[in-house]
């Protein structure tokens, strides 16, 4: 194939009939049409991860090229490149990124995400697509961006309390974290609702939270909450 005839596939990522066909070609793709590929998308890469298509193909190249160090390498230079906040505040774009996390555990490889979310921690706290990737940062992160992470929560805890958007980054810690046995290191985050409880009572967002708290905060970490509560 030629360059032209790659970029024509590139531009039917975001055509749904089409969709099936190119997830199959790219199962059988060698090394070298692989990389030809990633080239002819490199200048619509934001486009392509903002369809519903194009995002389910680009978490399907994932799967295929998760184990190859330099095509990862080539197509983490493409996003860098691109504007990544775009792509997370978008309704199939943070998908993407989602997935990228979930399946890239290399830190060389999902470093460069990482960086984004700190650098950007506000703004996509308070994005309705932008905070779900944050979350599945939380569960996806070693210890040493999990700490990043809880501490940049712990520094914007009253802005994001009261936020909309950001209060579904405490509903998903208080809620599913249970689940993955983390809930000791949330601690922090319990004391500082305890220590303004009642003003976070007569907020619409944050006082959701409280009652969500009160059901799901195990013992004992939610002894001396309760007590505050009643």
């Amino acid at each position: 194939y030629n360059e032209g005839e790659w970029c024509w596939f590139a531009d039917s990522c975001s055509a749904s009939i089409r969709a099936s066909m190119i997830k199959i070609l790219f199962q059988n793709l060698s090394f070298q049409n692989m990389n030809l590929f990633l080239d002819s998308i490199k200048e619509c890469l934001i486009n392509i991860c903002q369809t519903e298509i194009g995002s389910r193909v680009m978490q399907s190249i994932i799967d295929i090229i998760k184990d190859n160090n330099i095509l990862l390498n080539k197509l983490i230079n493409y996003l860098n490149n691109n504007n990544l906040l775009i792509i997370s505040k978008s309704s199939y774009g943070h998908y993407f990124i989602k997935y990228y996390l979930s399946k890239i555990h290399k830190k060389e490889f999902n470093n460069f995400i990482y960086i984004f979310i700190f650098n950007n921690f506000i703004e996509l706290t308070q994005d309705k697509f932008g905070v779900c990737i944050v979350q599945r940062a939380f569960e996806e992160s070693d210890k040493e961006d999990f700490d990043k992470l809880l501490k940049l929560t712990e520094q914007n805890f009253k802005l994001l309390i009261n936020h909309n958007f950001g209060i579904y980054l405490f509903e998903y810690i208080f809620i599913k974290i249970k689940s993955i046995s983390k809930f000791k290191e949330f601690f922090s985050l319990i004391k500082l609702i305890e220590e303004n409880i009642i003003e976070y009572c007569t907020n619409k967002y944050s006082s959701i939270l409280l009652i969500i708290c009160s059901l799901y905060v195990p013992s004992p970490f939610s002894n001396n909450f309760s007590n505050n509560i009643d």
